[in-house]
């Protein structure tokens, strides 16, 4: 019983410290426009994991959204009432890289219709600010 409890004890340790360490992996901010757009465009749908907008936390209104980034500039967003479609665009300005998303034709995501300035890169997430509003993608 001891044996087993022992080992028990250590995988779960082992998981803890591997969980840790991906998650505490550094963030990685020069990032160029190509770069990003391979890296939205390589995973199958990005969630919303955290949008604060006017310093207010929005997150729970749009972390059902799944962002599907094509090659041709055509974002597809999945988890809402319907489903969506809007075009985005990425590249350098002032020497930043940005992420512009418009879905003009949906209200439900015109908060998401703007130039977001590139923050930084982790294993699983993207984080983009513009004027103090922040919005960050999980990979799924």
């Amino acid at each position: 019983m001891k044996r087993k409890l022992c080992g028990w004890a250590a995988s779960l340790g082992l998981t803890l410290l591997l969980a840790a360490c991906e998650r505490d992996m550094p963030a990685n901010n020069n990032v160029s426009a190509s770069e990003l757009a391979s890296t939205l465009t390589q995973h199958s749908g990005w969630r919303v994991a955290e949008f604060r907008e006017g310093g207010q936390n929005k997150t729970a209104q749009f972390n059902q959204l799944v962002f599907s980034f094509g090659s041709g500039g055509i974002v597809q967003v999945a988890g809402g009432a319907a489903p969506y479609q809007g075009t985005y665009l990425v590249f350098t300005d002032d020497g930043k890289t940005e992420l512009a998303m418009n879905f003009n034709q949906h209200a439900f995501l015109q908060e998401f219709t703007d130039d977001w300035y590139f923050i930084s890169q982790t294993n699983n997430e993207l984080r983009f600010e513009d004027q103090g509003d922040i919005l960050v993608f999980r990979r799924q």
